[in-house]
């Protein structure tokens, strides 16, 4: 039987990162955070934790490596340069393609690492043909930061294979809950607020969305230490909310549990070449036992922790 104890969070001052160090603290776990940037505002609760410790270093320098303890069981790897950030493709390359190239020759040549989690992202899917994403959903890339991420996942499964590394990549739908500033969730709920009219191209409004609360994808990380003897040596899972809904519907949803006067209006404006984006989560649901919220739910407990419910 695999036990942990000692946890490397890669990305911990960032969005996911810092719940799941949270998280993982509350369990009990000694966790080691990475950070680059030093901003420490997201985990300012726990840095005097004495089951943390927080370490900054830049993952793309290979020197840097020695600045990582040696007794780490599992790696979560969440550190990676977001879309939008840069338009500079060697930025992507080395934040998401390089930094993660650099852990892995650590897991498998300086530390003893019994598991190597890599967040990814359904943006390695891109324009697709299928109407449903599922794990064999064959991946097509269309933005410097898909490809890199994908890049990404492909070096994990290499050494998965190479050095019998046990490997789960994690690929998330849009992420969302308190914290955050970027997802359609808090675009909308930020002018749900304001009473302000939500503007929605007519053929965009109707495709499908799956967007995901954060505690949503905790879950799903936990169930990996409680699964880990019945895992695979490497397996992709798709994490995302129980059901896809309409952007139309998820705007309405915003506006139905904030009370506020805010209409959706439909407009031939802002029309981009979208697909649907349904996903099908079975596969963790049976294999992790991974019973996330629906988006209604996921919503509701997002206005309430945000306090806009009126």
């Amino acid at each position: 039987m695999v036990i942990f104890m000692n946890i490397l969070v890669t990305g911990a001052t960032g969005f996911v990162g810092s719940h799941l160090c949270r998280a993982l603290v509350d369990k009990g776990y000694k966790v080691y955070g990475t950070t680059k940037s030093g901003n420490t505002e997201r985990i300012k609760d726990i840095l005097d934790n004495e089951n943390f410790r927080l370490i900054k270093i830049d993952l793309t320098n290979i020197n840097e490596m020695h600045k990582l303890p040696k007794d780490v069981d599992a790696i979560y790897h969440n550190a990676s340069l977001l879309p939008g950030k840069t338009e500079n493709f060697n930025d992507y390359l080395n934040n998401n393609v390089v930094s993660t190239h650099n852990l892995l020759e650590y897991a498998t040549k300086i530390s003893n690492v019994k598991l190597f989690v890599q967040s990814s992202t359904g943006s390695v899917y891109g324009n697709i043909d299928d109407k449903m994403i599922t794990e064999h959903t064959k991946e097509n890339p269309i933005s410097y930061y898909g490809i890199t991420k994908y890049f990404s996942d492909k070096l994990v499964e290499l050494y998965s294979n190479n050095y019998k590394l046990k490997s789960i990549i994690l690929r998330y739908t849009i992420v969302y809950g308190k914290g955050e500033n970027r997802s359609l969730v808090y675009k909308y709920y930020a002018m749900s607020q304001k009473n302000e009219d939500i503007l929605l191209n007519k053929d965009v409004s109707k495709k499908y969305r799956n967007v995901v609360h954060i505690d949503d994808v905790i879950l799903a990380n936990l169930c990996l230490v409680k699964k880990i003897d019945n895992l695979p040596d490497f397996c992709i899972y798709i994490i995302g909310s129980k059901n896809s809904e309409r952007i139309i519907d998820i705007a309405n949803i915003i506006i139905k549990y904030s009370n506020s006067k805010s209409k959706v209006v439909l407009t031939d404006d802002g029309y981009y070449n979208t697909l649907d984006s349904i996903i099908d989560i079975s596969k963790a649901e049976k294999i992790l036992g991974y019973h996330p919220m629906t988006i209604k739910e996921g919503i509701k407990k997002y206005i309430k922790e945000m306090g806009g419910e009126k």
